[in-house]
Formats: C-alpha cells, sequence, structure tokens
C-alpha cells in the first residue's frame, strides 16, 4: 500500500487509543492493539532497507519529495473543485455528507482529526492529480466515511423521520463523549425542502459517473493532465463540441509537474474564482427551491419542475459569469467544426445551411475549411508561452488534408504540425511552404493534431487554416493515434501510451504490448524493422493482420525483420509484445532512467 497512507494509519490508531482510553485496563487494551501495527511498521521499513538499501519510505522516490505549502491553495481547490478530478465537481452529492456533519458532530471532529493531516500531505504535493487515474485518486479513502453523516443529513430533512429528535447517536454509552447530546435530545429539524436539493444532486453525480464510466469506451474517467493539450476534462470535452464549457467549470494546475511556484499560484487563483459563482449560483439556486417547496407545498411533480429549471437557471449563470471572468467567447467554432466533420466521415450527418436554406451535399460539407485565428504571445512570455501551439484539431479523422497559413508578412519561420502535445512533429516546413499549402495524409484518426511555430513564423501568422481533401472509408485502425513521429522514411502513429517515443525509434514497454500503425513516405510491400533488445533474454512477438512472427532474442540481441504492409492502404496495423524488459538504472550506475524497457525498434537502414 501507499507511503501516504501511513498518515491515516497514525491518525486513525491515535483515535483508536483515546477510545480506549475510557475502557476497562486501557494500558493492556492499548498495548494489545498497538503489537499489530508496530511490527507492521518495522516491516514496512525493513522492505525500504532490503529493496533501497535505506529505511526511508521517499526512497522509490530518489530521496526528493516533491511537497511544498506553496502548492496548498492548488491542491485543495483542485482535488476539490476542478472539473476533471475534483471530488465535489464530479460528486456534488458529497457535499450533503459535508453538511450531515452538523448532527454527528463527534464523527465530524474524529473525521477532521484523520482528514486533515492527510490532505495536507496530498494537497501539498506537486501532482495532486494522481497522474492516469479517476477523479480525486487521493481522497478515496476518506469518502467511505461520508456515507453516515451522508445518511443523517437525509434522514434529517424528512418530515416523517422516526426520530423526530434527530438521529440517535451511533456509538454505545460506554464510549459516548460527556459532551455529547443525549439520545433523545432536542435538535432543530431540518426544512423538508432540503430532500429535492439532495435529490438533484443525487440524479447529478449519477448522471456523471455513467457518462464517464460509459461514454467513449471509458476513457472519460480515466485519464491525465493535459490529454489534450489544455486543461479540459475528457467528459466536459465530451458533453458538447459547440460550447466552450471547460471554460466555464474551475480548473486547476493548468501546467505539468516541474511548474514554478509562481504559475501555480496564478492557476489557483484562477481557478478558485470560477469556483465563487458555481457556488453562490448553486446556493442560491437551493435556497430558492427550499422557499418554494415550504411557502406553496408543491407537489412531486411540480417540486422536481422547479427543481430543474431553478438549477438548470443557476448553472447557465454560473457559467456566463465564468465566461465573462476570463474574457472567453463561448462559442467554440473549431471543435464544432471538428464534430461535423467526423458525422460526415461516418455517413450520418444531414448538414443544412441555415443562411440559404439548403441541405448540403457531403463533398459542399468537405469543401468548408476549418480556421484558427491565432492570438499573439506577448513578448517576455518565456520559452513555455512560444513552445504552446498556435492551432489545435482535435479528434481529426482518417483522411487527406491540406494544412495552410494566412499571414500579414514576408519573413521567414517554420512551422511544425503533430500529433499530440509532445515535441515531435509529422511535417517540418519553412513558413513560406504553408501559403500554398501542405499535405497531410492521415491513415488513421487522430485524437489531436497540433500546430506549432517559431518565434519569427508565430509574429507573421494570422490564422492556419485545415481543409479536408478526401475521407479514407478503410483506415488502418479504428482507434485513435495519441502520438507519431516521423522517421527518415515515413511516419509512426502509436495508438496508446505503452511505447516511450525517441528521435532515432521507439522502446516497447518491457512485459507490455503495444499498437502502432506503419505509414511509409513511398510504396512498397514490406517495412524493414530492426529490433535491439534488452540486456535480458526477451521473447519479441510481433502481428499484423494474418502475419505472425514470434522471435526469442538473447540478451542485447539484434534481428532485422521485414512486416508486410497491406496492399490498399500502403500501411500496417502493428502489435508488438515483449516477455520481459529491463530498467536502465539498474545495469549502469551513471543512468537515472527508471523505465521499464523491453525492446527497442527502429526503421532499418540499408
Amino acid at each position: 500500500m501507499h507511503t501516504r497512507f501511513a498518515v491515516l494509519a497514525a491518525t486513525l490508531g491515535g483515535l483508536i487509543l483515546v477510545r480506549l482510553a475510557r475502557a476497562p485496563n486501557p494500558l493492556g487494551k492499548a498495548i494489545a492493539f498497538l503489537t499489530a501495527p508496530a511490527l507492521s511498521a518495522l516491516g514496512w521499513l525493513f522492505f525500504f532497507a532490503i529493496v533501497y538499501g535505506t529505511p526511508d519510505p521517499s526512497a522509490p522516490y530518489g530521496g526528493r519529495v516533491d511537497n511544498s505549502f506553496a502548492y496548498l491553495p492548488d491542491g485543495l481547490g483542485g482535488v476539490l473543485f476542478d472539473q476533471g478530478f475534483g471530488l465535489l465537481a464530479t460528486a456534488p452529492v458529497l457535499a450533503i455528507a459535508i453538511a450531515g456533519f452538523a448532527r454527528t458532530k463527534r464523527l465530524a471532529l474524529e473525521w477532521i482529526v484523520m482528514a486533515v493531516p492527510y490532505l495536507l500531505s496530498v494537497t501539498t504535493f506537486a501532482m495532486w492529480w494522481a497522474g492516469m487515474s479517476g477523479p480525486a485518486r487521493f481522497l478515496v479513502p476518506l469518502v467511505l466515511p461520508l456515507a453516515i453523516p451522508a445518511a443523517c443529513a437525509w434522514a434529517a430533512a424528512d418530515p416523517r423521520s422516526p426520530w423526530p429528535n434527530g438521529p440517535r447517536s451511533p456509538w454505545p454509552t460506554s464510549l459516548r463523549s460527556p459532551r455529547s447530546p443525549r439520545p433523545n435530545s432536542p435538535r432543530r429539524p431540518w426544512p423538508s425542502g432540503l430532500r429535492p436539493v439532495m435529490a438533484a444532486a443525487l440524479v447529478v453525480s449519477i448522471w456523471l459517473t455513467a457518462v464517464m464510466a460509459g461514454a467513449d469506451g471509458g476513457r472519460l474517467a480515466y485519464h491525465t493532465r493535459n490529454e489534450t493539450g489544455a486543461t479540459d476534462a475528457p467528459w466536459v470535452d465530451w458533453a458538447s463540441h459547440l460550447v466552450d464549457l471547460p471554460s466555464a467549470l474551475p480548473a486547476f494546475v493548468p501546467l505539468p509537474v516541474g511548474t514554478p511556484v509562481g504559475a501555480r499560484v496564478a492557476a489557483a487563483r484562477s481557478g478558485l474564482a470560477a469556483t465563487l459563482p458555481w457556488i453562490l449560483s448553486l446556493g442560491l439556486g437551493a435556497w430558492l427551491i427550499v422557499v418554494s417547496v415550504r411557502r406553496w407545498h408543491l407537489s412531486r411533480d411540480r417540486t422536481i419542475a422547479v427543481a430543474s429549471l431553478t438549477f438548470g437557471c443557476a448553472a447557465m449563470a454560473a457559467m456566463s459569469v465564468v465566461w465573462k471572468l476570463h474574457a472567453v467567447e463561448p462559442i467554440t467554432m473549431v471543435p464544432a467544426q471538428m464534430d461535423l466533420l467526423r458525422r460526415v466521415a461516418d455517413g450520418g450527418a444531414a448538414i443544412v445551411d441555415l443562411v440559404d436554406h439548403r441541405r448540403l451535399t457531403q463533398a459542399e460539407a468537405l469543401a468548408i475549411p476549418i480556421q484558427v485565428p491565432i492570438h499573439r504571445v506577448a513578448r517576455g512570455g518565456g520559452p513555455r508561452a512560444l513552445n504552446r501551439p498556435v492551432a489545435a484539431f482535435p479528434m481529426l479523422t482518417a483522411g487527406s488534408y491540406l494544412l495552410s497559413a494566412t499571414r500579414h508578412g514576408s519573413g521567414d519561420g517554420w512551422i511544425m504540425a503533430g500529433v499530440g502535445t509532445d515535441q515531435f512533429a509529422i511535417v517540418t516546413q519553412p513558413i513560406a511552404a504553408f501559403d500554398a499549402g501542405v499535405r497531410l495524409d492521415l491513415p488513421v484518426g487522430v485524437r489531436l493534431l497540433s500546430v506549432r511555430a517559431d518565434e519569427g513564423a508565430r509574429e507573421q501568422l494570422d490564422s492556419v487554416v485545415l481543409r479536408p481533401l478526401a475521407q479514407y472509408s478503410t483506415r488502418a485502425s479504428s482507434q485513435l493515434a495519441r502520438h507519431a513521429v516521423r522517421y527518415p522514411d515515413g511516419v509512426v502513429f502509436f495508438l496508446d501510451d505503452r511505447a516511450f517515443l525517441e528521435p532515432s525509434g521507439f522502446w516497447v514497454g518491457g512485459a507490455r504490448e503495444t499498437s502502432v500503425v506503419l505509414a511509409p513516405d513511398r510504396p512498397r510491400q514490406s517495412q524493414p524493422l530492426t529490433l535491439r533488445n534488452a540486456p535480458v533474454e526477451n521473447t519479441v512477438t510481433l502481428e499484423s493482420g494474418v502475419w505472425h512472427e514470434s522471435l526469442a532474442l538473447a540478451a542485447g540481441e539484434v534481428r532485422t525483420i521485414e512486416v508486410p504492409l497491406d496492399a490498399a492502404g500502403g500501411t500496417a496495423l502493428l502489435r508488438i509484445r515483449c516477455s520481459s524488459g529491463f530498467r536502465p538504472f539498474e545495469h549502469d550506475p551513471n543512468s537515472r532512467d527508471g523505465r521499464f524497457l523491453g525492446v527497442f525498434v527502429e526503421k532499418h537502414q540499408p
């Protein structure tokens, strides 16, 4: 179990000792209780001493734990309110549990004693979103106990509650605090109109869970930061391609680990500023619902209608305020056009021109250019600002495209187009080549086509234009490529994140399988590849269509193979699987590379 759970173990142990202090023979029971945790702690430290040579639990991180209290505002706001990873943003029903602590004060105190040290340890960590994960991964150990105060809140808002004076104390009399209220002490009942608010929060939470777990093959629930080159949560991008929903929701830490503290402070300030209108709008909406139910004694059907209308208006008001706050244009033309392009490619869309009041043919729809205006980068923005894409085209389908640029100057500069957000490009040309347009052939759909420019080209650009030339009816794969790298005689498209990309080739992860699409520049019958095995015995299996080959490689062995290409498309969908692997730092004392690598694949050079 993870090292951070030691914080929970310590606080839970302390709470149990406090409880035992009220029992007969507290010292003996405390010693009996602490025996198992003490032996476990010794074994835990012994593990680090044997494996890493030191009992320090931070040894797996090289002795470097990237924690700072300067990260706290950003981390705390993120784990609670971030649109992709926030606990309350993705499960608003849990806010009821926070309110329910008012009915279980002792449990609230003990939960706070347990939660605060743990929250401080995870929210001051640089990567509070926990990498590739589901929402609020770090907070999972704190969530299950919230069922108790949530149930108490639900019961307190029920006018037919069997406990008119409040829920009974859950603790035995012998362990109850002298200051705790008696089981039947009078308590002020909660307004019955709170139940529709709680039900609405539950419905929204269930809907969000269903969307993230079921839509788009489950990809929306399990993701990482900067997956689409921005701070957008995948489920928000999925929800609408016409309106800029991501900019209307709170987002924290729009930059990777290692970001300067000042940038994280700015991200926290921006995220919290976007959170406040949502809290105020939804809080006002909840108050209006409670007042309406109490004053007019609404029926169930009318209560549902009032709650839906009120929360809908509250959400629209919050989004409008946040858009104004961030000075963002709500309508997103490019994602909407990309969505239209995908629907046209699938043949399931009817395209209507609302200006001329006529239906467009598929050819006319494909002829619509997708234009992205260029926003100037202020001088002094630093290399990070200059390295950001000038244009991004998400979820591009397989086909041929013409990428061009409009500019107001005639100077020099370079433009690069690549797949994903990494530094590799599949096209690198002078800006002059983009005046007439540069052709892009994509044998497989890509998750993101990003366009970058150096400083000279960026100063001249007015817009980047993508024009579809043809849509491929047959694709190398139905999956979308996450990355792509241009090698000397073609492009390799990577369909997953189980390969490690390098300029001369790529490593397949040890004991893993990866899928790639080989796309040579010139037609040929096969693609030669050179396999360089890890310094361990390994079995490498390659599959492409009906072609299959299994190679038993000795440590460090080099082997050249020929992968047959599809005669129609001139490409190959290749699956490579390794049975073993190694970590470079275990074989080279000077290496700090901890990746688990299997076999290195490169284009064969005669």
